[in-house]
């Protein structure tokens, strides 16, 4: 896995990409500059990094891989990639069956914990995959630790992440080092009511409506949204509610606090941020 990793910024793709910005005639460091202070929250693409499929080519064909939670459709398909879940593939043809979704994309799942504990997972990788799998987990600081044991000298852990800021999440608060701190000294691995109840201030989940500034109204229907998650009336299985919310900045910043109190070794090798109409930002961490 020595493979280098695209830049995050690359001011001759940012030059290439945007007209109105070669014609200003900036050099490198001018570019950079209109990218921090401008073109990142315009969401200007910036590398060759700019969406998921870019993203999931960096991870080697011939790596040995395991991809966390596939759920009912997994990202990779490939003979050398292994699956854990936290329910058997029996399970999970189940809940296709009942939803009505095709079932023969769900892969055998090689390792299956229903407390999802990464623990049962008996073998290591070159690489590790998760798919808008990470803010579901209360206890992240646990679930990266785990996440750590199981890489190779040199692995890498591949996280897609919701940008909270673009999805339905959008009026809920970032999720702070405070509270991830909090959960991991308490042991608290659950999803609790805070947790569903987000369900019920949601918003929509069109990220080119987020980008434009549109996020909907908040208090539309918000007593009878809130009242269905109170009363039990709108049954989400646990999998599918996230229990962090998460932006690039904060993301970052929290990793670099959990390796400064030693609760990780984690590091982040890369961070994409999400390009104009995306809803999610592309992490590679490494043990470092």
């Amino acid at each position: 896995m020595a493979s280098t990793l695209p830049a995050e910024f690359d001011a001759g793709i940012y030059r290439e990409l945007h007209p109105d910005l070669r014609a200003a005639g900036f050099d490198d460091a001018g570019m950079q500059n209109h990218y921090v202070r401008h073109g990142l929250n315009e969401g200007r693409a910036c590398s060759t990094i700019r969406n998921r499929a870019d993203f999931l080519a960096l991870i080697p064909a011939a790596a040995t891989i395991l991809e966390i939670c596939p759920g009912l459709c997994p990202t990779l398909r490939l003979q050398n990639v292994k699956y854990y879940d936290t329910e058997s593939r029996t399970s999970l043809v189940e809940q296709a069956t009942q939803l009505h979704v095709q079932t023969s994309t769900i892969p055998e799942i090689d390792f299956v914990s229903e407390t999802d504990d990464l623990g049962v997972v008996n073998e290591k990788f070159e690489a590790l995959l998760s798919v808008h799998n990470l803010s579901r987990h209360a206890n992240l600081i646990s679930h990266l630790q785990q996440c750590e044991k199981l890489l190779k000298p040199g692995g890498r852990l591949f996280c897609v992440v919701p940008d909270k800021r673009y999805t339905q999440d959008h009026f809920n608060p970032e999720t702070s080092l405070t509270t991830l701190l909090a959960r991991y000294k308490e042991k608290d691995n659950s999803v609790h009511l805070e947790h569903r109840l987000a369900l019920g201030t949601s918003t929509h989940y069109d990220a080119s409506r987020h980008w434009a500034g549109r996020h909907g109204n908040p208090e539309n229907m918000l007593e009878t949204r809130v009242n269905a998650v109170w009363d039990g009336e709108q049954e989400v299985v646990p999998r599918h509610i996230n229990a962090s919310y998460f932006t690039p900045a904060g993301f970052s910043e929290i990793l670099s606090s959990l390796r400064t109190l030693k609760l990780t070794n984690l590091v982040i090798e890369r961070l994409y941020p999400p390009v104009y109409g995306n809803n999610e930002f592309y992490v590679v961490l490494a043990a470092g």
